[in-house]
């Protein structure tokens, strides 16, 4: 077994620093710290433009918009009532989006749309139905677990 060798240790006397210096290197990372603090919430003087970039993204967008709005026109219809939510009374509005472009439905009427919106509208509705079930469930379980066992 190797000895382990002590070593003295020595004793250290408290320097003194000159406050002056200390001050002035503190007033300095002050000033650093707001020039950044200005710097990050600075308007941009100058935005890029890209307007080639830009017009090739609106038109793109309109001819999508466009063709999807004909598919939707020349689809099957289908009668349907979106149910209002029990919970957000003053939630009357359906939005339904398809290929960026938001479409709005009122709640609690009978309407035609096309097959697509009801598609899109009911897959949405199923999902948040199922995920309210596993919600209940879990509650449910956390105050009785033993209660769905012994079913």
């Amino acid at each position: 077994m190797a000895a382990i060798k002590k070593t003295p240790t020595k004793s250290v006397e408290p320097v003194e620093v000159e406050e002056t210096v200390a001050l002035t290197e503190l007033e300095e990372m002050r000033a650093e710290l707001k020039r950044l603090r200005d710097e990050m919430n600075a308007k941009p003087t100058h935005i890029p433009e890209t307007p080639e970039v830009d017009k090739y993204a609106e038109k793109n967008f309109e001819a999508i918009a466009l063709r999807t709005k004909a598919d939707l026109e020349a689809e099957a219809k289908v009668n349907v009532i979106f149910p209002g939510d029990p919970l957000n009374p003053y939630d009357n509005i359906v939005y339904i989006n398809l290929n960026g472009m938001v479409y709005q439905y009122p709640k609690d009427e009978e309407l035609e749309v096309p097959r697509t919106i009801y598609e899109i509208w009911k897959e949405s509705y199923n999902r948040t139905k199922r995920t309210e079930a596993r919600i209940k469930l879990k509650d449910f379980t956390k105050d009785e677990p033993d209660a769905i066992l012994n079913r």
